[in-house]
């Protein structure tokens, strides 16, 4: 990983604008400042990397929709037990005429 400071403060970015879309909410710029300068310091780069590759595989993964096959209901078998609905003749009603 290159370790220039323009590299090192775009990685930083990154980091928070991830943290920032995990928590949802606003980060002011003192605490963008406050997270450069943590990961700025040799000890705390590789929990920010780690950080960082942890937060952008969450963000890479897409759930999967529950697929479901559709459901058709026929007519007189709308549902198994309910024998009280009872079965009737389909009448033809033609208006106009008795």
């Amino acid at each position: 990983l290159c370790t220039t400071p323009f590299v090192m403060k775009s990685i930083k970015l990154t980091i928070l604008s991830l943290i920032s879309a995990v928590v949802l909410v606003k980060v002011s710029a003192q605490d963008q400042d406050a997270l450069a300068d943590y990961c700025a310091q040799p000890q705390n780069r590789e929990v920010c990397e780690q950080l960082l590759s942890a937060l952008s595989a969450r963000f890479e993964t897409v759930p999967q929709m529950d697929k479901r096959k559709p459901s058709f209901v026929r007519f007189g078998k709308r549902s198994e037990g309910d024998s009280a609905m009872e079965k009737r003749k389909p009448s033809f009603v033609r208006f106009g005429r008795k």
